[in-house]
């Protein structure tokens, strides 16, 4: 019998793309004999990707995986098992990849919680769901928090913008709200935007707007002045999903719905955009600068009192006024985002980090892990990493 034929139609010009490829690939590796078929780049098309799939005789396969918008109406009337990646609306009546937007939007307000920020802002690109939905899950949550959010959408026009345009509506918009400003943007092109508005206007980044992305796409974050932060998400098990799952309906094993297959977002990769503390109080400045210097270090509240003139008691009450935490859960919050990172971007075992960190044995940073988290160091890994290469 012949290896069913699965046609990958993914845009590879973006970290999203890239990343969907590599889990679709590893699963095929693993547990599969499919055979790949990958759409040409749009440089080698005379259409751009956003327009309507063609179907041509050759592309006739058992399954699809699509990050387009449109699916080809013989696709539909063939029947054939189709994943859509959510790049402008989610495929109706087909299983889609959705982002974790509530679980976004917590990463990010809690980043700029830790920076002392309290002037929040959201922009966004027009009519697409699931920036739509980050922003509303990122207001929601500011709201519990007692912040409230600025927002400003990006208009588009047939999934376009004008790039001069849009930045000068962004710099008008920025220069009405109050500064510091900690700003989410939708995802690392938004951000980019962002960064382009101020430097057209002057407007210091990160001290006046500490701007954060989403997607952690290095081709876009790294080359930008100054180098974006951005939330990274775990493309590659949501494209390893989306491969299982499109394995269960080509062998009849699970029928094709609305099933979705999320999109989780690992850590923030903290750059020059977003680093920075947005306090006036400059012990609280002070103490804040020493955790984040010192977070791989085993530091306890009375050394970060000492990088102060203020006593414990002062500096207790200082964090509580202006951060509404204390100096240990700040520390805490430092630390168990260090060891996230370490998780994720190295192959140090649990017991090299607990030893480079400072913690006494591997049991002691579990539990230190496991109370901030909700998960132990292990479990973390496995989930984030566990179809990497």
């Amino acid at each position: 019998m012949q290896a069913p034929k699965v046609i990958l139609h993914i845009d590879t010009s973006r970290a999203c793309g890239r990343g969907i490829l590599r889990g679709v690939s590893k699963y095929c590796r693993l547990f599969s004999h499919w055979r790949l078929s990958q759409s040409m780049p749009h440089y080698f098309t005379a259409t751009s990707q956003s327009q309507n799939i063609r179907l041509p005789e050759d592309w006739l396969a058992d399954g699809f995986i699509i990050g387009s918008g449109e699916i080809p109406e013989g696709i539909r009337q063939l029947g054939i098992p189709t994943i859509g990646i959510d790049i402008r609306q989610p495929i109706a009546g087909m299983p889609n990849i959705f982002g974790d937007a509530q679980a976004i939007a917590d990463m990010a307000l809690d980043h700029f919680m830790d920076h002392g920020f309290t002037q929040l802002a959201y922009c966004e690109f027009e009519g697409i769901s699931w920036a739509v939905e980050r922003g509303r899950c990122f207001a929601g949550h500011a709201r519990e928090k007692g912040f409230s959010i600025a927002k400003h959408e990006v208009k588009t026009s047939e999934g376009h913008f004008i790039r001069d345009d849009e930045i000068a509506a962004i710099t008008t918009w920025l220069n009405g709200l109050p500064h510091p400003l900690g700003l989410l943007a939708c995802n690392d092109d938004c951000a980019k935007l962002v960064s382009a508005a101020c430097e057209s206007e002057g407007i210091d980044v990160p001290k006046d707007v500490a701007i954060l992305g989403v997607d952690d796409d290095e081709l876009v974050c790294l080359p930008n002045n100054p180098p974006l932060s951005s939330i990274a998400l775990d493309f590659e098990t949501a494209g390893f999903e989306a491969a299982r799952l499109l394995d269960k309906i080509i062998k009849g094993q699970e029928k094709s719905a609305s099933q979705r297959i999320i999109l989780q977002p690992t850590h923030i990769k903290v750059r020059r955009s977003t680093d920075t503390f947005a306090v006036t109080d400059t012990e609280v400045q002070s103490a804040l600068r020493f955790i984040g210097n010192h977070s791989h270090e085993s530091i306890r509240v009375p050394d970060v009192v000492e990088a102060t003139t203020l006593s414990r008691r002062v500096l207790e009450y200082r964090f509580q006024t202006v951060l509404g935490r204390s100096i240990n859960k700040v520390i805490r919050a430092k630390r168990a985002e260090r060891i996230s990172q370490l998780l994720i971007e190295t192959n140090l075992t649990v017991s090299q980090i607990a030893y480079e960190l400072g913690f006494t044995d591997i049991e002691h940073i579990s539990r230190y892990f496991r109370s901030e988290k909700g998960i132990s160091p292990s479990a973390f890994r496995k989930e984030y990493r566990q179809y990497s290469r």
